[in-house]
């Protein structure tokens, strides 16, 4: 997510990605996009600075044998067709593969896509010998990935690439690809998950529009925080969270705070729990630390 000079902001399928793993995640992306835009990194909320997870070792290194994976599909892709398209990473990087596109290029790698006010980087981009605005060609997404079998939000990235091409073609791609980790390649109808896909981005674009810095979401009502665990826990140990209970439910939450109990503490000194929503006391003992 980038602010742009006129007060917009550009978006890509990793905001989508974000949104996907609760409004605390969606809320701390925008709100550092905010903050960037005026020069600060990290914002205090509450006397706790919110920032992204620091970086971890483990993570780097996958991230670097996923660059490697995409290096040498790009090898085997440049021996099976020396025409293949480049595109550098620049501020002609649109115009460039747009003209790539317009050409016929049989594979174009690093395409950028835009569909304003969404953009994205496709991995590789294959030409299809059937019709469209560009004239008897077009393209499909593919994406390298190391995991070894597709998962949900690969397909909501390459459901975004589509509907990119369809805004840079007058075509939306039949179909989009995946090179796993094993080598192995899969496809999918762009069809079967198009209706989620838009549904999930009008709840997206939603969200944005109603943003407000005050406005922030409650962390313990998310399942997961994506890149914001660290700031999610900080806030929630804060509040000393009922969330902070080993595997209490959101319904449990809602619950017990409908009854007037907020915090870890109040639960562990009730007498009695109001019925239907007793604690054990091995509940209680598995408290995070």
């Amino acid at each position: 997510m980038r602010r742009l000079p006129d007060g917009s902001f550009r978006y890509s399928p990793t905001d989508l990605i974000a949104f996907l793993e609760g409004d605390f995640a969606a809320w701390c992306e925008r709100n550092r996009a905010e903050h960037h835009s005026r020069g600060r990194g990290r914002e205090a909320l509450g006397g706790r600075v919110l920032a992204p997870d620091a970086k971890d070792g483990e993570l780097e290194l996958v991230a670097r044998r996923g660059l490697a994976h995409e290096a040498e599909q790009l090898a085997r892709l440049k021996t099976r067709e020396p025409a293949l398209v480049e595109i550098p990473r620049d501020d002609m990087a649109l115009d460039r593969t747009r003209a790539a596109m317009q050409a016929g290029a049989p594979i174009i790698f690093q395409g950028e896509l835009r569909a304003e006010p969404w953009m994205g980087i496709a991995d590789f981009l294959h030409r299809v010998d059937a019709p469209s605005t560009l004239g008897r060609h077009h393209y499909e997404p593919w994406d390298t990935k190391l995991a070894r079998s597709p998962k949900p939000y690969f397909l909501l990235q390459l459901a975004a690439y589509a509907e990119m091409l369809e805004s840079m073609q007058g075509l939306r791609p039949e179909r989009f690809g995946f090179v796993l980790g094993d080598g192995s390649e899969v496809t999918f109808r762009t069809a079967d998950v198009w209706h989620y896909y838009r549904r999930l981005k009008r709840s997206f674009e939603d969200f944005q529009a109603r943003w407000t810095v005050d406005d922030l979401p409650d962390p313990a009502l998310d399942r997961t925080h994506g890149r914001w665990a660290e700031s999610a826990s900080a806030l929630l140990e804060h509040v000393d969270d009922l969330s902070l209970i080993a595997g209490i439910s959101r319904s449990q939450i809602v619950r017990l705070r409908d009854a007037g109990i907020d915090t870890v503490a109040q639960l562990a000194h009730l007498d009695a729990a109001p019925a239907g929503l007793r604690m054990t006391a091995a509940s209680l003992a598995t408290l995070r630390d």
